[in-house]
């Protein structure tokens, strides 16, 4: 049996997905190889997963032929993306990918973490707080701006103590989060604080 989630629960389940990609740092401080080959591996395996998945659905009419893994996913899929791989953890992988190849540490680091709490964030203070929405989006609330742009430039703080590169990369990261783009905040919302940071500080 495949469990129905509200909209506002299954979006707090996506999110919790998002904080696993928490779990790549310690690799990352290890060695940002094999941080990127665990990434690579996984987002494989996913892909493979859902290919599967999918092949199931046209087969089967029942919740019964899921696996627990197509459970999870089920669980993480909105309306439109049911029949479809669910793509939201791959570009989250993609993002992290991405930002460590292109920036050393810690900015790599700095980037991650943003994309992590940073897009979290911006959900429930968009969901929780609501209020206005942002001109040009249909469903984006000043409010999930405000605190994208609060937990990413608080993060930035942390390991720069920069205040005008806190400021900067917490707005550049909460545009990136802003923008009406399927999944692509997750891998321009990293590229964005990264980048950002890395104008200012000097590491």
């Amino acid at each position: 049996m495949i469990v129905q989630l509200s909209v506002m629960e299954r979006e707090l389940v996506r999110k919790l997905v998002h904080l696993l990609i928490l779990g790549v740092l310690p690799v990352l401080a290890y060695s940002p190889w094999i941080a990127l080959l665990s990434l690579s591996f996984g987002s494989i395996i996913y892909i493979l997963s859902e290919q599967y998945r999918i092949e199931r659905i046209s087969r089967c009419h029942h919740g019964t032929c899921f696996t627990p893994i197509h459970r999870v996913t089920v669980l993480l899929a909105r309306e439109q993306e049911r029949s479809d791989i669910v793509w939201a953890p791959i570009s989250l992988a993609v993002g992290a990918m991405i930002t460590i190849a292109l920036f050393p540490q810690p900015l790599s680091h700095i980037g991650i973490l943003a994309l992590a709490l940073g897009d979290t964030a911006a959900l429930i203070g968009g969901k929780v707080l609501k209020g206005p929405l942002l001109p040009f989006t249909r469903e984006k609330h000043l409010s999930g701006f405000v605190s994208c742009w609060i937990v990413c430039a608080a993060v930035v703080w942390v390991y720069t103590g920069h205040f005008w590169a806190a400021l900067t990369a917490g707005a550049a990261a909460a545009a990136a989060e802003s923008l009406q783009v399927r999944n692509g905040d997750n891998i321009l919302l990293p590229l964005a604080v990264a980048l950002v940071t890395d104008f200012w500080v000097c590491f």
